[in-house]
């Protein structure tokens, strides 16, 4: 089809009313850059409040400036994103030592990281970011929704996830329905903003199986995510629930 395009014949002609919507996303696509991270706002929204998390990213920095013998300043913007995405590796790999859950919380970041990224494959026009979620209706059985309160808390303790909440919220069936992201420490690993922007709703269940489902489980619902990510961009509108404003 591209080199029908580019011959740009009677046959090109003929063929572009079918697939003019896939060749302008494929154009598009050509010209998609990742998150550039640099700059000290950047380094303060990816500290998330966190102290600690702000220093380890500007000795990044640093050092990573002082060993391509670079003495002039300002530091380039290159060399901190370099810096701050070896760094966000860093943070990634300490979890395998968390103290809780690690099994189910490592599985999780890995897996709600890649559905925010096939969010962001879809042939959406103006490629709104997603980048947090929010929990739907309650898991069915009692052991079901007390595996969900531990991991989700146990993934908030790791500094995996963070609440972002609209009001205060007493008790754990509160916490449910909160809205989730992924520590902005941690927003590099996946080309995410550290800002909140649009959020997808997942089940309960389905949380479960991002903390602990199998395999075959797991494949299942990443090929049903990502054909309603599909389905939502060829239809321009939030089908099912899948997307929410702010």
């Amino acid at each position: 089809i591209v080199a029908v395009f580019r011959e740009n014949g009677s046959k090109a002609r003929d063929r572009y009313h079918n697939y003019h919507r896939g060749a302008l996303h494929w154009l598009c696509r050509l010209y998609h850059a990742d998150k550039k991270y640099a700059g000290l706002n950047t380094v303060l929204g990816l500290a998330g409040n966190n102290i600690r998390v702000f220093l380890d990213y500007c000795h990044a920095i640093i050092a990573e400036w002082m060993a391509a013998d670079s003495p002039s300043l300002p530091i380039s913007w290159r060399l901190q994103n370099e810096a701050i995405h070896r760094q966000a590796v860093i943070l990634r790999e300490n979890l395998y030592s968390a103290a809780r859950s690690t099994a189910e919380v490592n599985q999780f970041l890995e897996r709600v990281g890649r559905l925010f990224e096939a969010a962001h494959k879809g042939p959406r026009q103006s490629e709104p970011e997603i980048n947090h979620f929010t929990l739907r209706g309650e898991v069915s059985d009692l052991e079901g929704r007390e595996r969900l309160d531990k991991w989700l808390l146990d993934a908030w303790y790791e500094g995996v996830l963070r609440q972002l909440r609209g009001n205060k919220q007493k008790a754990l069936h509160d916490l449910r329905q909160e809205d989730w992201q992924i520590a902005p420490w941690l927003a590099p690993l996946f080309n995410l903003s550290t800002r909140r922007k649009k959020k997808m709703s997942l089940s309960g269940e389905e949380v479960l199986v991002l903390f602990r489902g199998s395999d075959t489980a797991w494949k299942q619902l990443f090929k049903q995510k990502e054909t309603e990510f599909e389905r939502i961009g060829i239809n321009g509108s939030a089908e099912q629930g899948l997307l929410f404003n702010e």
